[in-house]
């Protein structure tokens, strides 16, 4: 699948206050070109959603509204 549908499918799944909050992770690559693209969830003490964290960087992150 194109990383938009993607992105669409993985937004359907979790709330909508938790999807606002999606980072794209990256993709791992499987034998015969098989691929999983993963994505990461940032939240605070109480559980809830938040934004990625100061110092958590990574070159693949993006944020699920970015293309």
């Amino acid at each position: 699948m194109p990383s938009g549908e993607c992105n669409a499918w993985v937004s359907e799944i979790v709330a909508a206050q938790w999807a606002a909050h999606l980072y794209r992770a990256g993709t791992l690559s499987g034998s015969d070109r098989l691929s999983t693209v993963y994505y990461r969830l940032f939240q605070d003490e109480a559980g809830e959603p938040t934004v990625r964290p100061e110092g958590f960087d990574h070159n693949q992150f993006r944020h699920i509204s970015e293309p």
